[in-house]
């Protein structure tokens, strides 16, 4: 007996219906790949200042720990900061595929040519670990002493520390020929712009690079006498302050470019309608200067004045007095000009006013603050202004003051006075104390009568009504209360959370309590470098700027900008005290009261900024 196979029962299509939709659910909602990690190397040969790219992906991964490449001996193995992310979805044949990327990179240079190994790198993705094989690197030398030279000179073998010397960096460059170009060779112009500025390691004259490259200018450009063959010489000066003792290092200058092959014609946009020459194909060039014998020395200890607040140089001074009639303790203003009269400009930006307080001569007949005033500058003068109040009427003139300072030119201290300045002081004026107490008018005694009177504190009542009047009822207080609670409570807790949602609210935070972590920070930390930091992180705050180290003169001119100009004077004048400090070796623990003058100055700072 055979079997046919009937129709399907309605239950049994329905569920074959089912399934049916299922699978076409599953085809099209298809999850994301599995996670995975990539590691991958744009080339594994180049030149001595072109980084070799190390791309590392992270292919749908949920959680991962950032890479951390370790360092290798003679490479220099840079992360070039946030990794970049992308996410995409794709639909093919009603099938779904997300994908989400996340790829870290990396610059590996080399300091010298030759063939090196990466270490091995572990990634953590996901709880797996991935490792990437150690990897042979190829740097070759793109030293070309036929095409680029380079020669630094500083103008002396000896130096003090805290001087200012002038550097030159001369870049020679060989002009690239060719039949086609309208004068044989290119221009100098040309050849400046095929420099790798940012590529480039300028040291010490990186601030001049800087200034040439926002004027899109090129450097003081001569023509040279290379064995025999005309050369491009550029020529990069600038008056450099010594801040280290020691031989001066310029092993950090490396100059790049990519120097041109070939040129030919084309056109450098779809607006140009002639086709232009241009390089077509270049290889980079770099040079590195031999270093130069200059021995950098500190001052000398033996023959130290006291009162020396670390200029070295040639300095003439000067002061002047306002006013010059005054009574014993009203404050005259000290207007003290320092001119830099060396034959190689001095930097004034570190330069300190003179130490007044600690100027015999003149705090034996004058209170001397012991603040430091912050200078203005103007050219090659930097002006400072302090305050001093005579302590007797016996002062006839404001004695002669002294700046000191180590002079390279005789390798000496020398100290530059002031002129005398003629006073007339007056005594202040005396009250007797009887005198005043005759002064005031006569005091009557009026005697005072009291008078018993019977019934206790009824008597104190004189109204009757009062007496009798029926006090109103509690009740309407506390109904009020009842009714706006829920409002209050409602407002309350809508203001609570704005504040929370608040994107200004931990700045505002930080302002607040800017002053209050500057004094605890000067009680634990008392050493000048600490304390300099601590009054920028204080005025930052204040400002509402970015959190992170800023330079002195920025700070000034922005709390100048929203503040008192004294006080931001003030900030300028004890960070510089604070860099000086540093600067001599002197930066050990700062004594109790500039540590008070400190934190009075944060108040100030504080006042200002409300």
């Amino acid at each position: 007996m055979s079997l046919r196979q009937g129709p399907l029962t309605y239950s049994a299509r329905m569920t074959w219906f089912a399934i049916l939709m299922a699978a076409a659910v599953l085809l099209i909602s298809h999850p994301a790949r599995a996670g995975s990690v990539q590691a991958r190397f744009d080339k594994h040969q180049s030149f001595v200042g072109t980084p070799i790219v190390l791309n590392i992906t992270l292919d749908n991964v949920a959680s991962h720990e950032a890479p951390a490449f370790p360092q290798v001996d003679g490479l220099t193995i840079t992360s070039t900061g946030t990794p970049s992310s992308m996410r995409s979805v794709q639909i093919v044949n009603g099938r779904r595929t997300e994908q989400a990327t996340l790829t870290y990179q990396f610059l590996i240079d080399a300091d010298r040519p030759g063939t090196w190994t990466t270490p091995t790198l572990h990634v953590t993705a996901d709880d797996n670990t991935y490792t990437l094989n150690p990897t042979s690197l190829t740097f070759l030398s793109a030293a070309d002493s036929s095409l680029m030279r380079s020669e630094i000179h500083g103008g002396q073998s000896h130096a003090w520390l805290g001087d200012v010397v002038p550097l030159t960096l001369r870049v020679l460059v060989k002009p690239f020929a060719d039949p086609q170009l309208p004068d044989g060779t290119l221009s100098a112009m040309d050849m400046w712009s095929m420099v790798d500025l940012a590529g480039s390691k300028w040291g010490p004259l990186q601030p001049e690079i800087d200034r040439l490259s926002a004027s899109r200018a090129m450097p003081h450009v001569t023509i040279a006498d290379v064995e025999g063959d005309r050369w491009y010489a550029y020529d990069i000066r600038r008056h450099v302050r010594l801040l280290q003792a020691g031989e001066l290092d310029v092993s950090d200058v490396r100059v790049r470019m990519n120097y041109p092959e070939s040129i030919g014609r084309g056109r450098a946009s779809i607006l140009d309608l002639r086709p232009r020459l241009q390089v077509t194909r270049s290889r980079p060039v770099t040079t590195a200067p031999a270093p130069i014998a200059m021995l950098v020395e500190t001052p000398p200890s033996e023959g130290r004045p006291a009162g020396w607040s670390g200029a070295v140089g040639q300095y003439r001074f000067d002061v002047t007095a306002s006013p010059t009639d005054v009574v014993v303790g009203e404050p005259i203003t000290l207007t003290m000009r320092i001119q830099d009269t060396g034959d190689t400009e001095a930097d004034l930006e570190l330069l300190a006013a003179p130490l007044l307080d600690q100027d015999a001569t003149l705090t034996q007949d004058f209170r001397v603050p012991s603040d430091r005033p912050g200078g203005v500058l103007s050219g090659r003068t930097k002006t400072f202004t302090q305050s001093i109040r005579p302590a007797t009427d016996a002062v006839t003139q404001i004695p002669p003051i002294g700046f000191p300072f180590f002079n390279p030119a005789s390798e000496s201290y020398e100290i530059a006075f002031s002129r005398p300045i003629d006073l007339k002081v007056k005594p202040s004026a005396r009250i007797d104390a009887d005198a005043i107490a005759g002064a005031l008018p006569g005091v009557v005694e009026t005697p005072e009568e009291l008078t018993l009177v019977s019934g206790g504190l009824v008597a104190n009542y004189t109204d009757p009504a009062a007496l009798l009047s029926t006090p109103s009822a509690p009740g309407a207080a506390v109904i009020t209360t009842v009714l706006l609670a829920p409002p209050l409570l409602f407002a309350s807790a809508l203001l609570l959370r704005r504040r929370r949602l608040d994107p200004t609210r931990d700045a505002r935070v930080r302002s607040r309590v800017a002053a209050r972590q500057f004094a605890e920070s000067i009680r634990q930390h008392q050493d000048a470098a600490a304390v300099a930091e601590a009054l920028r992180d204080l005025v930052t705050a204040r400002l509402g700027l970015p959190e992170g180290t800023r330079t002195r003169h920025e700070i000034r001119d922005a709390l100048a900008a929203v503040a008192d100009p004294r006080v931001a004077e003030a900030v300028d004048a004890e960070l510089g005290n604070l860099e000086q400090r540093v600067f001599t070796g002197s930066a050990g623990e700062i004594d109790q009261q500039t540590c008070e003058r400190l934190v009075q100055l944060a108040g100030q700072v504080e006042e200002a900024t409300r």
